[in-house]
């Protein structure tokens, strides 16, 4: 084995390396980005959500008020 063949070795397999970590790296990147709209589709969802109740309460509330001016009775 000569010395050149032997750089060449090692070249090939640092580069090799390179691109892996450059793999790793977009990756991971890629996976916080994913977690990142995640999240916020989450908060989207529970917003939707609390929206939903803060209707359902409403029209709960002019229900009840309605059945109250049918039977007659006073509101306080």
């Amino acid at each position: 084995m000569d010395a050149l063949s032997v750089a060449a070795r090692l070249h090939k397999i640092v580069r090799a390396q390179s691109r892996e970590l450059l793999r790793h790296r977009r990756l991971a990147y890629i996976q916080n980005l994913l977690e990142l709209v995640d999240g916020l589709f989450s908060v989207d969802q529970q917003t939707k959500n609390e929206k939903t109740g803060l209707v359902r309460n409403c029209l709960e509330e002019i229900a009840r008020l309605s059945r109250v001016v049918e039977h007659g009775v006073g509101v306080d």
